[in-house]
C-alpha cells in the first residue's frame, strides 16, 4: 500500500527548504518530483505533498504527516490550522 505524507513546515520558506532536503537525501528512491509544486512520488508509490496553505489540504487524504521545524518550535503557533486539519485527514488513516 502506497502512502500519502504531508509534509509541513512553520512558512513557506522552511517548507520549501526542507522539502529540497528530502528530495536530496531520497533523490535514487524518487520516481517524479514537482519541486514548485510540491510533489514527491518515491519509487514504492509514497507520495510526499508540501503543505503550504490550508487549500492545499482541502480534499485530500494523508497517511502520516511529517512536521518540519527548527528549534524554535514555532510551527505549533503558527500553523495551527493547518495542523488541526492534518489531523482530522489522517484520523482514518490504517497506518499507525
Amino acid at each position: 500500500m502506497a502512502l500519502k505524507i504531508a509534509f509541513i513546515g512553520y512558512n513557506r520558506v522552511q517548507s520549501r527548504r526542507y522539502f529540497d532536503e528530502l528530495y536530496e537525501a531520497n533523490r535514487e528512491q524518487t520516481a517524479l518530483i514537482n519541486l514548485s509544486g510540491g510533489v514527491l512520488i518515491l519509487r514504492d508509490g509514497t507520495e510526499i505533498r508540501r503543505i503550504d496553505t490550508i487549500e492545499d489540504i482541502t480534499g485530500r487524504r494523508f497517511d502520516q504527516i511529517i512536521i518540519a521545524d527548527d528549534r524554535r518550535l514555532k510551527i505549533y503557533a503558527t500553523r495551527s490550522d493547518e495542523l488541526a486539519a492534518l489531523e482530522l485527514k489522517t484520523m482514518c488513516s490504517p497506518v499507525p
